[in-house]
């Protein structure tokens, strides 16, 4: 009886080490491969989602920084425009007259090229500010790629920060004097830098002279079809070109800057106050030196396409544009903004 029961014990005990030993079955394993990839495809749809996300949030925050940093840099230099240190125009014994000149001469001529003929009988400048509206004026040929249907605009103004002396001054750039002595014949002098230029203004003993100058900057703003034009990226672009040591550099401002309108405010008023009085997209070239105000359009995309969206909305850029419901897959962000020329406002006050 007791051989019986033992036998009987370890076949028991036996069968179960072989039931713990057998593992899963077929169909526990395929469930259990099916729910992992289940978990593993949300998971993948979920991280998909999230990078597609953040990408896009990427592209909305660079298109907002890049047409923010736009408007402030030409609100900035606009601002500056017409700006020629301690020297105003309004104290020449002769009333200074102002002419519009092209914008991508290189040569380095007061009179012939920059427009400025100043001596004891004659006060020309040039206007501080310039615009190329895109439906007036031909593109010149510095702004290269320039996009059609967008404004430029051209900004005339002296460096600011520390002067120059007249020692370190190039005859490859322009430079104005000024002078400080109140019984000097000649009150400014532009010219060229350089050893041989006439820089002979006094300071306010009329005996020694004054050793400041100014180089004369002239900034042309405006849109690019292209960022990198070789090969062409195709990313519209707001460019900056300017004539430094006689050579014409152009450098991008900001990515993904679709258009620019400008509007001009004229202190058209008899009494000039240094206010608008009128707000114009192509003033008549006798109203460019009364314009006190510049009003700033831009319209910003995105660098990339989103897909499947889709805008409805209309972008009125200016009031001769409006761009209605663009079916290309591109954000976009309309600034606008009111930028005062300083410099000649202030001395209307």
């Amino acid at each position: 009886m007791m051989k019986f029961s033992t036998a009987i014990l370890y076949t028991a005990r036996t069968s179960r080490l072989r039931a713990r030993s057998a593992g899963v079955t077929l169909i526990e394993l395929m469930v259990a491969m099916t729910i992992g990839v289940i978990v593993l495809l949300g998971l993948t749809m979920m991280l998909g989602a999230n990078t597609r996300n953040q990408a896009e949030l990427e592209q909305t925050i660079r298109k907002l920084e890049n047409a923010r940093y736009s408007v402030d840099v030409l609100s900035e230099d606009i601002a500056h425009a017409g700006y020629y240190s301690d020297f105003s125009p309004n104290l020449l014994p002769l009333l200074a007259t102002y002419v519009t000149t092209e914008p991508c001469k290189t040569a380095v001529s007061p009179t012939t090229e920059q427009g400025w003929n100043i001596s004891a009988t004659s006060s020309v400048f040039p206007v501080h500010v310039q615009g190329l509206d895109p439906g007036v004026n031909p593109s010149p040929d510095c702004l290269v790629n320039r996009k059609a249907d967008t404004a430029a605009l051209v900004i005339r103004r002296a460096e600011t920060g520390d002067a120059s002396t007249v020692a370190s001054s190039l005859n490859t750039n322009l430079y104005l004097q000024y002078s400080l002595c109140p019984t000097d014949a000649v009150r400014v002098v532009v010219a060229q830098g350089g050893a041989s230029a006439p820089f002979t203004l006094k300071r306010p003993d009329c005996i020694a002279t004054n050793n400041s100058v100014r180089r004369l900057i002239q900034r042309t703003y405006f849109v690019a079809t292209c960022n990198v034009c070789s090969p062409d990226d195709g990313i519209p672009t707001l460019k900056r070109v300017e004539i430094i040591n006689g050579v014409q550099q152009i450098s991008a401002v900001a990515e993904g800057i679709e258009n620019l309108r400008l509007e001009y405010g004229v202190d058209s008023s008899a009494t000039k106050d240094g206010e608008p009085d009128v707000y114009a997209t192509a003033p008549a070239a006798t109203n460019w030196p009364d314009v006190v105000t510049v009003r700033i359009h831009i319209l910003a995309r995105n660098n990339l396409k989103t897909a499947g969206y889709v805008d409805n909305r209309t972008y009125q850029v200016g009031p001769e544009l409006a761009v209605s419901a663009p079916a290309d897959g591109y954000k976009r962000t309309l600034l606008t903004t009111t930028a005062r020329l300083n410099n000649v406002a202030g001395r209307r006050e």
